[in-house]
């Protein structure tokens, strides 16, 4: 039968065929169980930690600076990785996620030109310095395999099993994406960039009973999988702008100007959102208008660190309980293009918003553990890292409500949890959307208490 013919056959018959297969009889299969690892020393058979579990560390100490003119970040990290495995390891693998930005990367390929996800542009990806590995006494430049947004690291000699350490070193610098996959970007505010930087520096991958390393691609949709572990960040910024990170500012007289640091000690003081930059002092209420202002941050016991930038910012703070009798700073940022009116109300409410959210998680599901959450306004539509989420800026309403509950749901949902986004997306989406709902209730007073779902 020629082909054309047989192609018609094959159509005409398709019908038919399909018609006589049988239907599942039910949807059983959408619920069998996980494929969960086998019980061992390491997890029980409910998934819990067993009597010989383990996690990695990875502690990061890093200086960057922000070329405003390049719209350029340029920095050094240096990672303090611990080894607690069983397993002696010959190499790291290290994320490079700025690398999905670059012309020619595997997500770029993959991401439509309107996809959420897209970002890639000419000068897109990390420029990477000479990389160095400090293992007692040796310090010395480690073979290196750079693939897409992932890096191999191997090592001279393995890094010893419970307990080994070393340092690895990685001067790095990238231009920031306009529009970088819906986690960072700039905001092109009347008074000045709004820069929000996430996925901003090298990351080492989880290594893990379960799969080892876990080092899938980045590919824009798939969010992280980190190590948890301690950060000292120094970011040096033009003097006009106020900084706004993961964790606590450590040197607050540097930074901010006396009557700033009143207005801060009242918003820990109550419930009352204080105005710590007012709308009419955005650009002159700095300690300093020349020149540049090194901010700096710790953060303990985090599996990242995110941070904001600009000259635009209103900055409005108060304070909740986080769950534990001590209060939690809580701090909403953004341009006066976020500012609503009574019929519309915007990020003038921020603070408030983002206060509700904190105190009502805290109290109802676990203690919030970090000193400080920050909602920024700014380019991207919604994100969430450790203590800091992103939301656009020119959200209103119950739109802007919604998604900074969301974003600062995930501080219990996948933040304090530790779930591997990259694969299960679903798990912190799912918890999170469940516990938003009550929220969502409890703040507009409709039985929140009394809801099932």
């Amino acid at each position: 039968m020629p082909r054309r013919f047989l192609l018609l056959a094959l159509v005409l018959a398709a019908p038919a065929a399909l018609a006589q297969q049988p239907l599942p009889e039910t949807n059983n299969a959408i619920f069998a169980p996980l494929d969960l690892p086998a019980p061992s020393a390491y997890r029980a058979a409910s998934g819990a930690p067993g009597p010989d579990y383990w996690q990695n560390r990875a502690d990061y100490a890093i200086e960057a600076a922000l070329d405003t003119t390049a719209h350029r970040v340029a920095g050094t990290v240096t990672l303090t990785y611990t080894n607690h495995s069983p397993h002696p390891l010959d190499y790291l693998w290290v994320h490079l996620e700025q690398n999905l930005f670059a012309p020619d990367s595997r997500g770029a390929a993959l991401q439509p030109p309107q996809s959420r996800w897209r970002g890639a542009f000419e000068e897109g990806g990390f420029e990477l310095g000479e990389v160095a590995v400090t293992q007692g006494r040796d310090r010395y430049a480690p073979a290196l395999t750079v693939d897409d947004t992932r890096m191999r690291v191997d090592l001279r000699e393995p890094l010893a099993a419970d307990g080994g350490t070393l340092t690895l070193t990685i001067p790095y610098a990238f231009v920031v994406p306009a529009y970088g996959a819906d986690r960072h970007g700039l905001f092109e505010a009347a008074r000045g960039t709004v820069y929000e930087l996430a996925q901003w520096y090298p990351r080492v991958a989880v290594f893990d009973d379960v799969n080892g390393w876990n080092a899938l691609p980045y590919l824009g949709q798939g969010e992280f999988y980190l190590e948890y572990g301690d950060y000292e960040v120094a970011l040096t910024v033009p003097a006009n702008m106020t900084v706004v990170a993961t964790g606590e500012v450590t040197n607050p007289e540097e930074v901010y100007t006396a009557e700033q640091r009143e207005r801060l000690a009242r918003a820990m003081a109550g419930d009352a959102v204080v105005p710590v930059v007012a709308p009419d002092e955005v650009g002159r209420a700095t300690p300093s208008r020349a020149g540049t202002t090194t901010w700096r941050f710790r953060a303990e016991n985090v599996r990242d660190f995110a941070w904001a930038a600009s000259a635009a910012f209103i900055l409005d703070a108060t304070s909740v309980d986080a769950g534990t009798g001590e209060r939690v700073l809580v701090m909403a940022a953004y341009p006066h293009e976020g500012l609503g009116t009574p019929d519309d109300p915007g990020w003038e409410h921020g603070a408030a918003f983002s206060a509700h959210a904190i105190e009502h998680y805290a109290a109802r599901w676990f203690p919030y553990p970090y000193p400080a959450a920050v909602s920024v306004g700014g380019v991207v539509g919604g994100m969430e890292y450790p203590g800091i989420q992103f939301t656009d800026a020119t959200s209103r309403g119950f739109d802007l409500f919604a998604t900074i509950d969301h974003e600062l749901g995930h501080n219990w949902f996948p933040m304090i949890v530790g779930s591997d986004e990259r694969r299960f997306a679903w798990m912190d989406e799912g918890f999170n959307s469940f516990i938003n709902a009550y929220s969502s209730l409890a703040y507009f007073d409709e039985g929140a208490e009394d809801a099932v779902f």
